[in-house]
């Protein structure tokens, strides 16, 4: 009898293979591989690590119902997977839209003195780009201790 699997010559990824790849997270990974079982507050402070260790949290406290649960495993996984990526593109389509009232603010220089302002112009982009992203990780990250000191006096 032959092993299950693709045909030869195709691959598991290969949609003519039979099987589909498995949707990937957002910022990567294939599947959760480490969840976060969240019994206890103390179990939760382990997401204020700077570094992200898990790929899913699953809230199960004794004193919630399972709305509660669903409810504060939502919020936890919201805030903790926050990377900042739409504030980052809302930013770069803002500083890109300013870009045609900064090549109109140079126009009657020399061709010199613009692109030297066009290219102070695109490290402003990049620098606002960033910002926004960065400042709503941290942003994410307050909440996320606040959310976490809330369910250590709800306890």
């Amino acid at each position: 009898m032959p092993a299950a699997g693709p045909p030869a010559g195709r691959t598991a990824a290969d949609p003519l293979s039979g099987r589909l790849p498995r949707p990937a997270l957002c910022c990567g990974g294939a599947e959760p591989r480490r969840t976060l079982v969240v019994r206890t507050p103390a179990d939760a402070r382990r997401l204020l690590r700077w570094w992200p260790r898990h790929d899913a949290i699953v809230a199960a406290l004794p004193d919630r119902d399972a709305a509660g649960n669903l409810a504060v495993q939502a919020r936890l996984e919201e805030l903790y997977f926050e990377c900042g990526c739409a504030a980052g593109a809302r930013a770069l389509l803002a500083a890109l839209g300013l870009g045609p009232v900064a090549a109109w603010l140079t126009w009657p220089y020399a061709l010199a003195n613009t692109i030297s302002a066009l290219s102070i112009w695109f490290l402003i982009v990049v620098a606002w780009t960033l910002s926004a992203k960065l400042i709503t990780q941290l942003q994410a990250r307050v909440l996320l201790r606040c959310g976490i000191k809330e369910l250590d006096m709800k306890s």
